[in-house]
């Protein structure tokens, strides 16, 4: 088995042993090998045996018994720790791929704020031939509290919104569901006549 670096490796000692109770290699009753032996069979210390065994009492998998050994208890138990611990082992790689994603959308997020960043302080219209306007949301602005999409912005002024400035921040095509706020800055695509509509819905 391939080792998961979120699981720990008593869980998968463990786990491993009650897959070889279940598959009727080791028996109910049967003793099971000692500690030194089952750490040179798996590879490990024997306090990470130690540990899984502990492990599988809990789960009436196996019982220790004083100065005899330990025994297997159940194979109907052992069938209930190898589904906890599929459970267990597919929730962590779910948290673990999630983290990843937002990993790398954080850094994708940061290359394009820094991307329009670059376009946005850049004036040369060799460099961005697209003519855009900044519009500041003044703290009695009607706009306030509204969404992009419930704007209607395009059919009202033909212009676009391709990102917001919050506090230092730029988001770069912002959803439709984004409030309008006080002093946040839109950043809008459009000639004059895109501005002077866009001003005129402002103001009106």
């Amino acid at each position: 088995m391939k080792t998961n670096e979120h699981i720990s490796r008593y869980e998968e000692i463990a786990y491993l042993i009650a897959k070889r109770i279940v598959s009727g290699d080791i028996k109910e009753n049967d003793k099971l090998r000692g500690r030194s032996l089952l750490s040179s069979e798996y590879n490990v210390s024997s306090e990470t045996v130690r540990k899984a065994m502990q492990l599988l009492s809990n789960y009436n998998v196996v019982s220790v018994k004083e100065r005899s050994g330990i025994y297997v208890s159940s194979m109907s138990h052992a069938k209930d720790y190898i589904k906890h611990f599929e459970l267990h082992r597919s929730n962590k790689n779910i948290v673990l791929e999630t983290k990843n994603l937002l990993d790398q959308s954080f850094k994708i997020n940061q290359q394009l704020e820094k991307k329009f960043k670059q376009i946005v302080n850049t004036y040369e219209k060799d460099v961005f031939p697209f003519q855009y306007f900044t519009c500041y949301i003044a703290d009695d602005s009607k706009l306030i509290n509204q969404t992009i999409e419930s704007l209607d912005f395009y059919n009202h002024t033909g212009g676009l919104i391709f990102a917001i400035e919050l506090d230092g921040l730029l988001t770069q095509v912002p959803s439709p569901k984004t409030i309008i706020t006080s002093q946040m800055t839109l950043y809008i695509l459009g000639d004059k006549r895109v501005k002077d509509k866009t001003f005129m819905l402002i103001n009106n």
